[in-house]
């Protein structure tokens, strides 16, 4: 049986990505439709809201759905029901990715994984998104222990080469711990099929784009401008 109520100047504070100010802020319920429906066997709800920014005045639509099939239990015991967040327009950060001509002294394959990563997380596509990290973080450290002539196993773990990297120098232990946590966030996304944050992703992603540019496009960018110097 279904059921239906309106409610209106609702005025209830949620914290949502807001692409207009391109961060979470706080966004007030204005409007609240309530769809509910109940039989012997299943109950759902349906939320459909209007919701406004309160940093810029943007205004969004929101559903909000659950249902009696989809839950867990918590630390205590007590079911807690998946609730289904959808907002339109569709939430994208504004990000600027690497331009065309640097992207191509990136090596091939950390380049497809960038471009395939970089579409996954722009779509909303978390589970790929995160698998795409741990992938691309792969990538790097396989064509540094390359390029660098690292003795290392094709058996060693991904854990194994990050800190092979760090061992000769060719990482910080800061890129070191952000590496792993980044490597931690694609296991458990493949093993756990549990989707991230995309702010969490997003983070990551613009923490790899950094390590990319530092590792092979600043310094082809520097030698070319130190030999334009030197000829004159």
């Amino acid at each position: 049986m279904f059921n239906y109520s309106l409610y209106t100047n609702v005025n209830q504070k949620i914290k949502t990505f807001c692409s207009q100010c391109n961060n979470i802020t706080n966004h007030s319920i204005k409007v609240d439709y309530k769809e509910t429906y109940r039989d012997d066997n299943f109950d759902s709800r349906t939320n459909f809201q209007i919701i406004k920014c309160d940093g810029c005045d943007d205004i969004s639509f929101r559903k909000l759905s659950s249902n009696s099939e989809e839950y867990e239990h918590n630390i205590d015991g007590d079911i807690v029901y998946f609730e289904k967040e959808e907002i339109y327009p569709e939430r994208s950060t504004k990000r600027k990715p690497i331009d065309m001509d640097d992207l191509y002294l990136i090596p091939n394959k950390c380049r497809k994984i960038y471009k395939e990563t970089s579409f996954s997380l722009e779509h909303k596509f978390n589970l790929l998104g995160a698998v795409g990290l741990r992938i691309l973080t792969e990538a790097i450290c396989l064509d540094q222990i390359r390029k660098k002539g690292i003795n290392a196993s094709e058996s060693d773990k991904l854990f194994k080469k990050i800190d092979l990297l760090v061992e000769e120098g060719i990482l910080s232990q800061d890129s070191k711990d952000i590496l792993h946590a980044i490597r931690t966030i694609g296991n458990e996304s493949v093993h756990q099929i549990e989707p991230q944050p995309i702010e969490l992703l997003t983070l990551a992603f613009n923490i790899l784009e950094n390590l990319l540019k530092t590792l092979y496009i600043y310094p082809k960018e520097f030698k070319k401008i130190k030999s334009q110097q030197d000829f004159k």
